[in-house]
């Protein structure tokens, strides 16, 4: 049965598609494709989604979102997907083989990977396997899986308990029926689930940052006029530069000249808003190499140049 809103936004029942063995040759189907067994299986709930032009311009969309169990024999094997995959697990035990890992994956436990890349995954406990599993895209979607791929694993598991589950459930309650307004109610669901598997990991979820961490922070900040070398943090604060690079990644997400980049182009930004300086004054502030360095920098992260930014801030206030 195939569902339409007013917006396009469709999806189609999976339990007959998927049981039905290998699906349709239509683009939409190929998100099913690859060697897979599923015979035995079940679809608790689950469906194939057709995103709008809108949503694949724009947002996080759904291409395929399902709760299923499998016996002992279920296997999936492909690549060269246009998909991330998620999956989470709540019952019995599974194993994913990608990047030249294994993962075993138990209750309250699960994976995102990037279905371009050849992987397997199976069932692996005499009970079978059962699991949620999304397919979804999204154009901001490599940056994201570029930071979780930097964590040096896939896997990440939650408590029944934990918002992710709770947004989990929600976004299969959201798309229990259509409307105009699912597309973007599951974006800002997906987001916010992506975002609790990237607190998870070591450069977001690593405790209390250490005190000589903090100070290396500070003093950037405070001095983003200064050329601040590796060298110099080195020798200032006794860690050597490996070490300090290391902790500093770990513990506030970016390197230390990353920092001083982003510290300057903030500093920048205040002053655009709210001095009455000329850019040139700005950019020796803030502590570019040059005029053509800070308009080069600021345009690479912001998109617009300084010039142009200051008059977006002045045209609304």
């Amino acid at each position: 049965m195939e569902d339409k809103s007013p917006a396009g936004y469709r999806h189609l029942s999976l339990a007959e598609l998927l049981m039905r063995g290998k699906p349709p040759s239509e683009d939409r189907y190929k998100i099913l494709s690859g060697d897979f067994n599923v015979e035995g299986g079940e679809v608790k709930r689950g469906w194939l989604f057709v995103p709008t032009p809108l949503a694949r311009r724009s947002y996080f969309y759904l291409q395929l979102i399902s709760s299923t169990q499998f016996p002992r024999k279920h296997y999936t094997i492909r690549d060269g997907v246009n998909s991330y995959l998620l999956v989470f697990t709540f019952g019995g035990k599974g194993e994913l083989l990608y990047e030249g890992k294994s993962y075993t994956l138990e209750p309250k436990e699960g994976f995102l990977i990037d279905c371009r890349k050849i992987h397997q995954y199976r069932a692996v406990s005499n009970a079978g396997w059962d699991y949620h599993i999304i397919h979804f895209d999204g154009f901001a979607m490599p940056d994201y899986f570029s930071q979780i791929e930097q964590g040096k694993s896939v896997k990440f598991a939650f408590p029944p308990e934990s918002q992710f589950c709770f947004l989990l459930e929600r976004l299969f309650e959201v798309n229990v029926e259509m409307n105009g307004r699912n597309e973007m109610l599951s974006s800002c669901l997906l987001t916010n689930m992506l975002t609790e598997i990237m607190l998870t990991l070591p450069a977001w979820d690593s405790g209390e940052i250490p005190r000589r961490i903090m100070d290396v922070r500070d003093y950037i900040q405070e001095n983003v006029r200064k050329a601040i070398a590796l060298e110099t943090l080195s020798k200032k604060f006794f860690i050597s530069k490996y070490h300090l690079c290391h902790e500093f990644k770990r513990y506030i997400g970016i390197s230390p000249n990353e920092y001083l980049i982003t510290a300057r182009l903030n500093k920048a930004k205040g002053l655009l808003h709210f001095a009455d300086l000329r850019i040139s004054e700005i950019s020796d502030m803030t502590g570019f190499a040059s005029l053509n360095h800070f308009f080069y920098t600021f345009k690479k992260h912001e998109g617009i140049s300084p010039s142009e930014y200051r008059k977006q801030w002045q045209n609304n206030g």
